[in-house]
């Protein structure tokens, strides 16, 4: 059976605006001397991506003794996963609001804003701390050690990089550098930002999303000077696959304007069962057990709008650690779909416009422009996901951009042929990676 390769591309880049600021204390050669000098490390790695050679040169893996690697202290997940689950069933609900299929990872979305957190300040600092359900200081040490690359697993990836650029026309935040590095294990680059930096961006981002997430970044803003991208690569099949023999085509799927749909429907017996707000589903583990998928059907006559409104990330956590042990008939159609957002409406409805205001957002802790304030231009948020009879197959990528201004009892039959939820969770804490709904199969 073919192997299925679950990618959670969890992706986030920053793009900012500094300036001349104060010079840099020399104490040594910091990383943040050799990005202003534009001193760089060439690896060996040398790739053909669109028939062009590309060639990665981070700095501060000169000695991996010395490269601060490993996770800070990720020892409150609770606290993430409390955080993650608020922060991703909301923004799942606003997702819903265009009527289409959804799918947001809050993961990708959290560690994003995790990350531009540790360069805010004042009132900015203060909206994204409330809206992300943590302090900076809890960010970076326990979101920073969930998505350290010391923190990886056979199951679950990291990587983290900060791109920054070396022409002299900003000065970067030197603290900021080696909090990046520090907290997150980033590999650092120094670049001229130009049409060759953009490939090799892309080409990290490739390189580390198994080749899924193609030409993320269309171009490089002459106003940007800095990017921090953050990927996670999840690799699932089922523990127990879908019967082969319960695979049924030409089956019916009512969408949610109504409209009759032939779907594929995989069959399943399953035997954990739960129930949230208005919804009931089951929960199959992929393989190893550290990570499941929640399938949720709305009750009769109940949209996904109103499921979703219908309990909060704490009752969903609660439900999917502590489940019902009873069989479950389950029949859900294969699906695979792209979904793409702009954040932005969205994360001010959250409760962080500030961060978008191009006179009063504070983010001098990343860094100072001459040209003027800086500020999120832009967040996008793009995923994907296959579900079929092997396993799962699901990505995202948030770009931020910053500008210059027990028993079987009974049996549940639960067929999946109407607008549906679904996530994906850590099973050892309940915390969703990704949230999603099917509406349609148009």
């Amino acid at each position: 059976m073919k192997k299925f390769t679950a990618i959670f591309c969890v992706i986030s880049i920053l793009a900012a605006l500094c300036a001349c600021g104060k010079a840099v204390e020399d104490a040594g050669t910091s990383l943040a001397d050799k990005v202003t000098e534009g001193v760089v490390k060439v690896t060996d790695k040398l790739t053909n991506v669109s028939d062009k050679n590309i060639t990665l040169e981070p700095l501060g893996r000169e000695d991996e003794e010395d490269s601060m690697l490993g996770p800070l202290g990720y020892g409150e997940s609770k606290n993430i996963s409390d955080a993650t689950a608020d922060f991703g069933f909301e923004l799942f609900r606003y997702s819903l609001m265009n009527g289409d299929n959804a799918l947001v990872s809050p993961v990708s979305v959290m560690a994003a804003l995790a990350m531009a957190a540790d360069g805010a300040d004042g009132e900015t600092l203060a909206e994204m701390e409330k809206v992300l359900g943590m302090t900076n200081e809890d960010l970076r040490k326990n979101y920073g050690g969930y998505v350290h690359p010391a923190n990886s697993s056979e199951e679950l990836q990291f990587a983290n990089s900060l791109w920054l650029r070396n022409d002299g026309s900003f000065q970067v935040n030197k603290n900021f550098v080696d909090r990046t590095l520090e907290a997150y294990g980033a590999d650092v680059f120094s670049e001229p930002f130009d049409a060759d930096t953009k490939d090799k961006i892309n080409y990290w981002i490739s390189e580390n999303t198994d080749g899924e997430i193609k030409n993320m970044l269309d171009e490089i803003p002459p106003d940007a000077v800095s990017y921090i991208i953050n990927t996670v690569l999840f690799e699932a099949e089922w523990a127990n696959k879908f019967n082969e023999a319960s695979v049924r085509e030409n089956q019916t799927f009512t969408a949610a304007n109504g409209e009759q749909q032939t779907v594929t429907m995989l069959g399943s017996d399953e035997n954990c069962f739960v129930r949230i707000g208005k919804t009931k589903g089951f929960i199959k583990n992929y393989k190893g057990g550290e990570y499941a998928f929640v399938g949720l059907l709305p009750d009769e006559g109940v949209s996904v709008e109103e499921a979703a409104a219908s309990f909060s990330g704490e009752e969903f956590m609660n439900a999917v650690s502590n489940p019902e042990i009873k069989e479950v008939v389950v029949n859900v159609p294969k699906f695979s779909f792209d979904c793409k957002f702009e954040l932005n409406e969205t994360l001010k409805a959250m409760g962080m416009p500030t961060a978008f205001n191009s006179s009063k957002a504070d983010f001098t802790k990343l860094g100072v422009s001459p040209m003027g304030n800086i500020y999120i231009g832009r967040v996008l948020h793009n995923t994907f996901i296959r579900f079929d009879e092997a396993g799962t197959k699901a990505g995202a990528a948030t770009v931020i951009e910053f500008d210059a201004e027990g028993a079987m009892v009974d049996i549940e039959y639960l067929t999946f042929d109407r607008p549906f939820i679904y996530a994906i969770v850590d099973t050892s804490t309940g915390m969703p990676l990704f949230i999603g709904a099917v509406e349609s199969f148009a």
